[in-house]
């Protein structure tokens, strides 16, 4: 295992939480380009002898896009910026490929059907054409109401594919799971039974194929507890 993670690279495996931003708004916290700067591009890594990259992906968050709340331009071009930024350290790289971007739920603020569209169009219009999307819900993504979640499962899927996902990306093995229960009333903070389940049968799957030769990558929005 340590030989393989010698020639794995994670690349930009960074987690941008967008909108998340403890204790302040978006519109009280400052990066360099909203004053009128350029996105900080970072330029190619050092290279190493004993080190081939074999697969580069980038992790986010909480984006909390919106179509139209008071921080949603702000929002957009960050999204926007991220985009740009991880094409252009690919680029830069002996290993140019950037295989995947996976985006962890809060991808919307409200979870309406504009907010999806936006969010949509942004990834639509930015993404590599040989970088695959790898997706799930967050909780802000039921709040278009959350009195149906799986009316808002089946809107957020109409637009992103299914929530819960097993991809194989370059040989290795990618599982997505939607934290689709409710807790107190609020969806989207737990997994249902289905879903459990799901998980011990893709990552058995998985790991039939691969054993310990190779990570398999879960990605989910909320958690587990006791873990």
């Amino acid at each position: 295992m340590k030989k393989f993670f010698k020639r794995l690279t994670l690349g930009l495996a960074t987690v941008f939480s967008l909108g998340a931003l403890s204790g302040c708004s978006l519109s009280d916290f400052k990066f360099p380009w909203d004053k009128g700067e350029e996105p900080y591009v970072p330029g190619p890594a050092p290279e190493t002898d004993d080190f081939t990259p074999v697969l580069r992906f980038v992790v986010a968050s909480d984006m909390h896009v919106s179509a139209k709340n008071a921080d949603s331009a702000m929002t957009k071009d960050r999204f926007k910026d991220m985009f740009t930024q991880m094409n252009a350290y690919a680029d830069a790289q002996s290993y140019n490929r950037l295989d995947a971007v996976l985006l962890a739920g809060d991808i919307t603020d409200g979870g309406t059907l504009s907010d999806l569209a936006t969010a949509k169009r942004i990834i639509d219009d930015n993404i590599a054409e040989e970088t695959e999307l790898v997706i799930t819900m967050g909780n802000h993504d039921f709040w278009g109401d959350k009195s149906n979640p799986t009316a808002m499962i089946t809107q957020f899927e109409n637009e992103f594919g299914p929530t819960n996902s097993h991809k194989e990306i370059g040989g290795y093995h990618f599982i997505t799971l939607c934290a689709d229960k409710s807790r107190a009333g609020d969806p989207g903070w737990d997994y249902t039974e289905s879903v459990v389940e799901y998980a011990r049968e893709e990552l058995a799957k998985a790991y039939e194929e691969v054993g310990d030769d190779a990570p398999i990558f879960v990605m989910q929005h909320v958690g587990n507890t006791n873990t």
